[in-house]
């Protein structure tokens, strides 16, 4: 039987029990646990958990699939757990978002998966806002109809055309930062780089698109608003 962690008696465990039992009702020790006050979360420890817990209370309801539901509930509280430390190491509230719509995503999708959850966690925590703006904007399009539709180094060069266009200098001072920027993100494998009519172009991997299926970054970026 599972029961929630036994560190409870601090503040991040007084706020992950109230987390547990909002996100997890019926899994045993959540009720409980639940029942915690909130003047127990105080400090900026506790801010910073009671800012994670919101977004992805958040972000899960809009979903309408409960975690439970979706999944193990070992899955669910590993999640979790990762979720919270990625809160308490100070994680911004756009990546904590980009985190939380990923727990969504599998929510909808009806399974939860603890590694995937792990992996793209350990990615996008990494992300600083401009480059989420960025990756968001490469992929837009990408994918439009009318750029889908282009010959492959076409394709590519009106993406990168059409993003430097909206994004120079409305959210990056030149140019160069904006290739700068597409550079770093290709740490991550979300992006590819290839070289075209005598330059360097960036595009979407195969794993942007998984990862865009789970948490589209468009969608994240203006609800936490700074898209």
């Amino acid at each position: 039987m599972t029961t929630l962690p036994a560190a409870t008696g601090n503040i991040a465990g007084a706020v992950a029990a109230d987390f547990f039992s909002v996100l997890l009702p019926g899994v045993p020790g959540a009720s409980t646990a639940g029942e915690i006050t909130t003047g127990v979360i105080n400090g900026f420890l506790g801010r910073r958990l009671e800012k994670a817990r919101e977004i992805l209370i958040e972000e899960v309801r809009l979903g309408h699939r409960s975690l439970v539901e979706a999944g193990h509930e070992d899955e669910a509280l590993s999640i979790i757990e990762r979720y919270l430390r990625a809160a308490r190491e100070g994680a911004a509230r756009l990546n904590l978002r980009l985190m939380a719509r990923i727990v969504a995503g599998q929510a909808e999708r009806g399974n939860l998966v603890a590694d995937e959850f792990l992996y793209y966690a350990d990615l996008l925590a990494s992300l600083r806002q401009e480059e989420v703006i960025v990756l968001a904007t490469l992929y837009r399009y990408w994918t439009s109809t009318d750029v889908q539709a282009m010959p492959d180094d076409e394709r590519k060069n009106a993406t990168n055309q059409r993003t430097r266009d909206e994004l120079v200098p409305a959210a990056l001072s030149s140019k160069e930062l904006l290739l700068a920027t597409l550079g770093a993100v290709s740490r991550t494998g979300l992006v590819i780089s290839a070289s075209a009519w005598g330059g360097i172009v960036y595009f979407p991997s195969p794993l942007m698109d998984d990862l865009n299926r789970l948490c589209p970054l468009g969608e994240v970026l203006c609800r936490e608003g700074a898209g």
